[in-house]
């Protein structure tokens, strides 16, 4: 039986091999790992260093719920080791501000530790660049411009998407009232992207002068 109808995960070397087999990943510039949590894996360190050895000029994306911080730091710190480091993101959901976050998550803590990883990560290795995501549900969708805002304050790349209504998933509720809220939210939210923007192209006026 092959790995898979085993239910067992592939190797770094079975990875690479199939890399290396397959015409459809050939000339790959962009590549994310994601999960489950990726970081779980104790040979993760490995398998993107096989990624990246093969092609040149790929951009490597991993995708973490930041909870473990050690697990972060030994991974990008055999990276940087490798030479690497430069040519790897890291990407976590940010479902809201502190106690939104952990419930959304359903684990107390949960934003606290993103942040310590964040923080921690992005001191030590500056090369490695972050992104975070917000998926909007009746949840949480009222944190929505305050995530944004502390994304922007970290200077972090910020998106938000809808949850993706899966087969057999518990359906979302959206009120009347909340749709009116969430377009409220996002009115303003635009005002601020086009502010930060006139900012940034008179900031660049100004260096250019």
């Amino acid at each position: 039986r092959s790995r898979a109808a085993a239910g067992e995960e592939m190797t770094p070397a079975e990875i690479a091999g199939l890399l290396a087999s397959s015409p459809f990943f050939k000339d790959l510039e962009l590549a994310v790992l994601t999960g489950g949590e990726p970081f779980l894996r104790s040979d993760l360190s490995e398998i993107a260093a096989r990624i990246l050895a093969r092609y040149p000029r790929l951009r490597l994306g991993i995708l973490t719920n930041g909870s473990n911080t050690a697990a972060v730091f030994a991974v990008l710190s055999e990276l940087r080791r490798r030479g690497f480091i430069s040519r790897v993101w890291l990407g976590s959901s940010l479902d809201g501000i502190g106690e939104v976050h952990d419930r959304v998550r359903a684990r107390p803590g949960a934003f606290a530790a993103l942040e310590q990883t964040l923080g921690q990560a992005r001191a030590e290795f500056p090369e490695a660049a972050w992104s975070l995501n917000f998926t909007i549900t009746p949840l949480n969708f009222r944190s929505l411009l305050e995530a944004y805002r502390y994304a922007r304050e970290l200077g972090i790349e910020f998106s938000a998407q809808f949850a993706i209504p899966w087969p057999g998933a518990r359906r979302l509720e959206w009120s009347v009232d909340d749709r009116i809220a969430l377009d409220g939210i996002g009115r303003e939210m635009i005002r601020e992207l086009v502010a930060e923007g006139i900012r940034e192209k008179g900031e660049e006026a100004l260096k250019a002068d």
